[in-house]
């Protein structure tokens, strides 16, 4: 189901009396890329500006005004986006799909994969991106303890450009990771994950192109 992507460039410096040579050694990992080319921007309007129809859809999954233009409320509430598709009820999953939202991108965009063991997650090959925002195993599987990683704390801008690459592949972006309010966006949805990747990717080559800059001058 996950089908990752690797922009990969080799990058090495090595200088000698007649030449500066450079050979470029960094993998930046691109992920799920299928979900990219079907994010569910009609998830992120604002509820003034979605149908009668599809603001009855949402109610039925329990969102309010206030709950739907901040995504992530229902899930650090611990409400229905605290779950995964498969544990919404068959009535529920059909409203949800009524919105657009398959089971992949209600697990990935609503669910963040909060829902998924410690051994799911590794089915997934998504442990390695946990991981890198700094979850282990025993914290994931510890139902008990409130400890979770510094990453939660940060704003996005603060994450690192590996942490954000891994945030991504929980279908993380600027806006739901900071909690954006969607009224906030008057020309519409914010940007889709696509749109972080490349600004993640552009950002990455103007460091190496300056690094080379300076050692070459």
């Amino acid at each position: 189901r996950l089908q990752k992507h690797f922009l990969c460039i080799n990058m090495r410096f090595f200088v000698s009396s007649s030449a500066v040579a450079l050979v470029l050694n960094m993998c930046v990992l691109s992920s799920r890329a299928e979900l990219w080319e079907a994010w569910p921007a009609y998830r992120y309007i604002e509820w003034d500006s979605l149908s009668a129809d599809d603001q009855d859809h949402a109610t039925v999954l329990t969102y309010i005004e206030s709950s739907w233009n901040v995504p992530g409320t229902l899930l650090e509430s611990q409400g229905i986006e605290s779950r995964s598709f498969e544990q919404l009820t068959q009535f529920q999953q059909g409203h949800a799909m009524d919105l657009g939202l398959s089971a992949d991108m209600w697990d990935c965009y609503q669910n963040h994969f909060d829902d998924y063991s410690w051994a799911e997650l590794e089915q997934e090959g998504l442990d390695e991106s946990f991981k890198t925002i700094g979850w282990t195993q025993d914290m994931w599987d510890d139902t008990v303890s409130t400890t979770v990683p510094d990453s939660n704390d940060k704003d996005y801008s603060a994450l690192s450009l590996k942490e954000k690459l891994a945030l991504e592949d929980m279908c993380y972006f600027q806006a739901n990771w900071d909690m954006e309010d969607l009224s906030d966006y008057p020309n519409g949805a914010p940007d889709s994950p696509s749109s972080a990747f490349g600004l993640a990717v552009t950002t990455t080559m103007l460091v190496v192109s300056a690094a080379f800059a300076a050692l070459v001058l």
